[in-house]
Protein backbone atom coordinates (compact mmCIF):
# COMPACT_ATOMS: atom_id res chain seq x y z
CA UNK A 1 0.00 0.00 0.00
CA UNK A 2 1.11 3.68 -1.23
CA UNK A 3 1.82 6.54 1.73
CA UNK A 4 0.37 8.96 -0.38
CA UNK A 5 0.11 12.58 1.16
CA UNK A 6 -1.64 14.05 -1.59
CA UNK A 7 -3.45 10.98 -3.80
CA UNK A 8 -3.47 12.34 -6.82
CA UNK A 9 -4.93 10.01 -7.89
CA UNK A 10 -7.94 11.27 -6.69
CA UNK A 11 -7.81 14.84 -8.15
CA UNK A 12 -10.58 15.11 -10.58
CA UNK A 13 -9.85 16.00 -14.50
CA UNK A 14 -11.52 19.67 -14.22
CA UNK A 15 -8.73 20.49 -11.37
CA UNK A 16 -5.95 19.06 -13.58
CA UNK A 17 -7.21 21.37 -16.04
CA UNK A 18 -7.31 24.30 -14.02
CA UNK A 19 -4.11 23.92 -11.79
CA UNK A 20 -2.07 22.42 -14.28
CA UNK A 21 -0.44 18.88 -14.64
CA UNK A 22 2.63 19.49 -12.13
CA UNK A 23 0.39 20.89 -9.38
CA UNK A 24 -2.15 17.77 -9.90
CA UNK A 25 0.42 14.83 -9.86
CA UNK A 26 2.64 16.65 -7.02
CA UNK A 27 2.50 13.82 -4.18
CA UNK A 28 5.37 12.57 -1.10
CA UNK A 29 5.11 8.78 -0.70
CA UNK A 30 6.25 8.04 2.78
CA UNK A 31 8.52 4.82 2.74
CA UNK A 32 6.72 1.99 4.05
CA UNK A 33 9.64 0.18 5.57
CA UNK A 34 10.27 3.37 8.61
CA UNK A 35 10.15 1.58 11.98
CA UNK A 36 9.71 3.13 15.48
CA UNK A 37 13.16 1.64 16.05
CA UNK A 38 14.94 3.33 13.32
CA UNK A 39 13.06 6.81 13.98
CA UNK A 40 13.90 6.75 17.54
CA UNK A 41 17.51 5.94 17.03
CA UNK A 42 18.18 8.40 14.27
CA UNK A 43 15.76 10.74 13.56
CA UNK A 44 17.41 13.33 11.17
CA UNK A 45 18.75 11.00 8.86
CA UNK A 46 16.28 8.30 8.30
CA UNK A 47 14.85 8.02 5.24
CA UNK A 48 11.63 8.68 4.79
CA UNK A 49 10.10 8.77 1.27
CA UNK A 50 10.18 10.13 -2.33
CA UNK A 51 9.12 13.72 -3.35
CA UNK A 52 7.42 13.30 -6.67
CA UNK A 53 7.13 16.22 -8.75
CA UNK A 54 7.84 17.21 -12.75
CA UNK A 55 8.29 13.30 -13.07
CA UNK A 56 10.90 13.47 -11.00
CA UNK A 57 11.67 11.18 -7.62
CA UNK A 58 13.74 12.91 -5.12
CA UNK A 59 14.34 10.48 -2.32
CA UNK A 60 14.09 12.56 1.45
CA UNK A 61 15.72 12.31 4.60
CA UNK A 62 14.17 13.85 7.23
CA UNK A 63 16.45 16.87 7.89
CA UNK A 64 15.97 17.46 4.00
CA UNK A 65 12.40 18.03 4.46
CA UNK A 66 12.83 20.41 7.59
CA UNK A 67 15.26 22.49 5.10
CA UNK A 68 12.85 22.24 2.53
CA UNK A 69 9.91 23.38 4.10
CA UNK A 70 11.82 26.77 5.55
CA UNK A 71 12.98 27.73 2.27
CA UNK A 72 9.48 27.11 0.78
CA UNK A 73 8.07 29.47 3.71
CA UNK A 74 10.08 32.28 2.13
CA UNK A 75 9.12 31.13 -1.68
CA UNK A 76 5.69 31.76 -0.68
CA UNK A 77 5.69 35.13 1.11
CA UNK A 78 7.96 36.20 -2.10
CA UNK A 79 5.32 34.84 -4.74
CA UNK A 80 2.45 35.94 -3.04
CA UNK A 81 2.00 39.40 -4.58
CA UNK A 82 3.47 37.78 -7.96
CA UNK A 83 0.97 36.46 -12.11
CA UNK A 84 0.27 33.52 -11.47
CA UNK A 85 1.92 32.56 -14.82
CA UNK A 86 5.10 33.73 -13.68
CA UNK A 87 7.58 30.82 -12.84
CA UNK A 88 10.38 30.89 -9.85
CA UNK A 89 13.55 28.87 -9.53
CA UNK A 90 13.10 26.10 -6.90
CA UNK A 91 16.07 23.81 -5.42
CA UNK A 92 15.02 20.82 -4.03
CA UNK A 93 18.63 18.86 -3.25
CA UNK A 94 20.07 19.16 -6.66
CA UNK A 95 17.11 19.28 -9.33
CA UNK A 96 16.13 23.24 -9.50
CA UNK A 97 12.44 23.28 -11.08
CA UNK A 98 10.18 26.27 -12.79
CA UNK A 99 7.22 26.70 -10.41
CA UNK A 100 4.52 29.22 -10.50
CA UNK A 101 3.03 30.53 -6.87
CA UNK A 102 0.27 27.97 -6.44
CA UNK A 103 2.82 24.99 -7.38
CA UNK A 104 4.79 26.65 -4.69
CA UNK A 105 2.34 26.69 -2.37
CA UNK A 106 1.10 22.84 -3.18
CA UNK A 107 4.59 22.26 -2.73
CA UNK A 108 5.05 23.73 0.73
CA UNK A 109 1.93 22.03 1.92
CA UNK A 110 2.83 18.95 0.80
CA UNK A 111 5.76 18.76 2.94
CA UNK A 112 4.63 20.28 5.85
CA UNK A 113 1.68 17.95 5.99
CA UNK A 114 4.04 15.02 5.40
CA UNK A 115 6.48 16.35 8.73
CA UNK A 116 3.60 16.44 10.75
CA UNK A 117 2.23 13.06 9.25
CA UNK A 118 5.60 11.26 10.15
CA UNK A 119 5.55 12.66 13.78
CA UNK A 120 1.77 12.04 14.50
CA UNK A 121 2.44 8.44 13.61
CA UNK A 122 5.68 7.96 14.99
CA UNK A 123 4.12 9.45 18.51
CA UNK A 124 0.96 6.98 17.92
CA UNK A 125 3.42 4.16 17.46
CA UNK A 126 2.11 3.25 13.82
CA UNK A 127 5.91 2.41 12.43
CA UNK A 128 5.72 -0.90 14.54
Amino acid sequence: MINSINHPWGISQKMKDRMGSTWADMDFEINDRLSTHNMKENLMDQSVGNLYISNIYIKMKYKDLLTINKQLKKHVNHSYNSDIEQKFPVDIKSHTLLLNKKEIQRLEETIHITISSLLKKYQLGLYL
